[in-house]
């Protein structure tokens, strides 16, 4: 069985490779291999293999029809709907999903939603500046008149896939909400289970009104993570310990050993229960019931339905009578999860879940088995002390090899997702992970039980369990200071990778320590990667797709350098922390050196927190907006070299900034953008980066006026082999003059798919297409590398080429060419 599971999960990875799923009549005759899988023998494996590709094939065609026709992109209806989870709500914004149940006005000229198949859809929306008194909660009933799009998100290698998350969850488009009279509560709230959840949450809340760590006591009470403040975030991050704040199979266990404790415990008081079922069926069914309920608390998020599926593969072969190996449990307990919702197999908590069971199995099942038995009582109180000495120790033991054996078995999987692991993460999990199982989880659940019936009770020990989470913190952030990190250069290739897994089952297998040494050597490409840097002589650039902002990564071979941090979408979430500060990772850039924001505009300066928070030592030149960053004032005629590599700001003037001071001048500057005003673009830091391989000009956000300064001042220097387009594409800039003097051979475009600026404008478009330049957009074609090497010309790279996948949207501008 374990082989047949193994090629029926490799036939739905071999699907999420596809660029295109395979045609109805193939998933019409591979239900005819069902027998052969079944019955066993020399085809069963191949048979299993092609099941698993129609299987997974048949689910990503049924999301895929559910999701927004591409035609029906930006149409406006008007629906009625039933809320089923709230995401977010603050002053400026409510996020929210919304189950439609009638659409109740498509405009005349909106046919082409006829194909749509709204029935039971979920959107995801939007809802900017809500009315304080009309904020949304689960179960009720709206009307809202919504913009449509289809789900489609920020394209970096290495960065979150949202649409694939949109697919699995049945989110068939997202919105926001349009201005008007609407929206408007319908009556037929009905109970939900989202909204049980949140006012658990409110009412946490509230008892631990002065606690710092009340988001942290509702997140491991009920799933709900938005109220942890952005600096614990990076604590947990920081010290691989941020997998306690999402309720999942470790949480799932440990509430299900309490149960089946629990169980055990009342059936052996109890001997008329034992004449029914034995006292591990007692002890299974109630760890089920624990299980489910703490589930339920936590929506019934995809780690515990993953948890719940294991653990229920466990519990019915202990109650039929089936002695599984492990591996079988295992294998039996994955096919079951992949059989129910295929799509699981790109998720990488699955597989972390279930290396890191596999890996405990594997190094602790030999010592499980020889462990002595201990059950006879000793007759005197030195022998009980004794042995309460030698269980506790044993225990410590048992704890830090767990610990240790879980670090050494993720670590594969973790550098190969997140291109860093940090070595004290044993070490902070030793601390955390009973203190949170053992005493924290359990105060929660006992304060949410007894809330009803004595809330001055549960307010008592809600505060202890926060205390005791304090105490955990004060642990942690000492821990996350240190600099012991792993970093890979880059991210493992396939061989690397299993070569890694071979390594780590000889370190934990039995055999002597002498033949286990030989595991390092089997680890040494995964921890020791070539370097990512390009050569001497050449530079990298990397243009991220952060949406209507900008962030590009310079590096040359021994420095790198930040051009700008991206935008922030909401407080404490930003383009720095999730798409640089990743990116950054992965190309093994554990620092930094130098970070310049070309002006203090949301768009270019949203993301810098987030950066700097990741790599503080970092230098920082520009006009950011943050007062408490200093940094140093762009200007022109700064230059500083790099390898073999020139880099030099251009503008702003020594003119501009003598003209007041810096304070004035940036104080102004906030004021008029506030009004709307754009004068901050034409104060932008532009750089230019010359050497052996090419030259790169990045002008930010500067227009027409600073153009014409350019061209009189420096005409000779802004000639340039690659050219960042000016202000996203604006009709304010890339004057014709502006172009002929660059002369690039290849334009760059920073900005948001469908962007409400309708950037790249058409007329600008047109110009670079009459100058035969060529133009590339991150809207188009996601992230963007472009390599310069001394005597050939640049080379271009993108997301698109590699990481389109059958379920990412194809829905491209006319601009888009490539």
């Amino acid at each position: 069985m374990a082989a047949r599971t193994l090629a029926f999960t490799l036939g739905a990875l071999f699907t999420h490779q596809l660029m295109e799923l395979p045609d109805a009549l193939y998933l019409g005759l591979a239900p005819m291999l069902l027998p052969i899988a079944l019955r066993g023998g020399r085809c069963a494996i191949g048979a299993a293999f092609l099941i698993g590709i129609a299987w997974t094939a048949l689910h990503g065609q049924m999301a895929l029809d559910r999701r927004l026709p591409v035609l029906a992109q930006g149409a406006a209806v008007v629906v009625d709907g039933r809320i089923i989870e709230v995401v977010s709500t603050d002053a400026a914004r409510a996020q929210f999903t919304l189950r439609v149940e009638h659409v109740t006005a498509p405009p005349a000229s909106e046919q082409r939603l006829a194909s749509w198949r709204w029935q039971q859809c979920n959107i995801s929306v939007s809802w900017y500046r809500p009315e304080h008194n009309r904020r949304p909660l689960a179960g009720e009933r709206w009307r809202v008149a919504l913009k449509l799009r289809q789900p489609r998100g920020l394209r970096n290698i290495g960065g979150f896939d949202s649409e694939h998350q949109a697919m699995r969850s049945k989110r068939c488009a997202s919105a926001y909400v349009r201005a008007g009279n609407l929206p408007m509560q319908l009556p037929g709230t009905q109970w939900s289970l989202h909204r049980w959840r949140e006012d658990i949450g409110y009412s946490i809340g509230e008892h631990l009104r002065d606690s710092e760590l009340a988001g942290v006591i509702v997140a491991l009470a009920v799933g709900i993570r938005n109220r942890i403040s952005v600096p614990q975030r990076w604590v947990m991050q920081r010290t691989g310990t941020a997998h306690l704040m999402a309720i999942s199979g470790l949480h799932i266990g440990l509430v299900a050993s309490l149960g089946m404790l629990l169980g055990r415990s009342v059936a052996r008081a109890i001997p008329r229960l034992l004449l029914v079922v034995p006292a591990n069926h007692w002890g299974a069914v109630l760890a089920f019931v624990f299980a489910l309920l703490y589930a339920a608390l936590a929506g019934f998020s995809v780690p515990t339905q993953r948890a719940l599926l294991m653990l229920s593969t466990f519990i019915v072969a202990l109650i039929v009578g089936r002695n599984l190996a492990r591996h079988h449990g295992l294998a039996l307990a994955l096919l079951v999860i992949l059989i129910i919702d295929p799509l699981a197999v790109n998720d990488m908590g699955t597989w972390l879940s279930f290396v890191a069971v596999a890996g405990l199995m594997w190094a602790l099942g030999p010592i499980v088995a020889k462990a002595p038995d201990t059950a006879l009582e000793p007759q005197s109180n030195s022998s009980v002390m004794r042995l309460w000495f030698t269980k506790a120790l044993r225990y410590s033991r048992a704890m830090v090899r767990v610990q240790l054996v879980a670090t050494v078995v993720v670590l594969p999987l973790a550098l190969a997702c997140f291109a860093f692991q940090s070595v004290l993460s044993p070490l902070a999990n030793l601390v955390a992970i009973p203190v949170t199982g053992f005493f924290v989880v359990p105060l929660i659940l006992l304060g949410v039980l007894v809330d009803p019936l004595s809330p001055q009770f549960a307010g008592e020990v809600l505060r202890l369990a926060a205390q005791l989470m304090e105490y955990v913190f004060i642990v942690l952030r000492w821990l996350a200071t240190a600099e012991l990190i792993f970093t890979a250069a880059r991210a493992p290739s396939a061989i690397a990778l299993l070569g890694a897994f071979v390594g780590v089952a000889v370190l934990l297998s039995p055999m002597t320590w002498r033949l286990r040494l030989l595991g390092l050597a089997w680890l040494a490409p995964l921890l020791m990667p070539p370097s990512s840097a390009p050569p001497a002589d050449g530079l990298d650039l990397h243009v991220l797709d952060v949406g209507q902002g900008l962030a590009v990564v310079v590096r040359t071979h021994s420095h790198s350098l930040l051009f700008d941090a991206g935008p922030r979408w909401s407080k404490g979430n930003g383009a720095g922390a999730s798409i640089v500060v990743p990116m950054l990772h992965r190309q093994g850039i554990a620092q930094i050196e130098k970070v310049i924001i070309s002006h203090h505009h949301l768009d270019h300066a949203g993301g810098l927190v987030g950066v700097l928070r990741a790599m503080p030592s970092a230098q920082l030149m520009g006009d950011h907006g943050y007062s408490q960053f200093d940094s140093k004032p762009c200007q022109t005629g700064q230059h500083w070299r790099w390898d073999e590599y020139d880099l030099q700001i251009l503008h702003p003037s020594n003119s501009t900034l003598d003209a007041g001071s810096e304070n004035k001048r940036r104080t102004a500057s906030k004021r008029r953008y506030a009004r709307g005003a754009n004068s901050g673009n034409d104060g932008s830091c532009v750089l230019r980066i010359s050497g052996p391989g090419g030259s790169v000009l990045l002008p930010a956000d500067i227009e027409v006026r600073t153009e014409a300064k350019l061209l009189s001042r420096s005409r000779d220097s802004l000639r340039s082999d690659i050219l960042l387009v000016p202000h996203h594409g604006s009709r304010t800039s890339s004057t014709r003059p502006f172009l002929l003097a660059v002369q690039p051979t290849l334009a760059i475009n920073s900005s948001g798919h469908r962007n409400r600026f309708s950037l790249p404008a058409a007329d600008v478009v047109a110009r670079y297409r009459t100058l035969k330049i060529p133009l590339l957009d991150t809207a188009c074609s996601g992230a963007l590398h472009v390599q310069l090497r001394a005597g050939r010309p640049p080379q271009v790279s993108h997301w698109r080429q590699a990481h389109l996948r059958f379920w990412h949207t194809r829905d491209r501008s006319a601009h888009c060419t490539d």
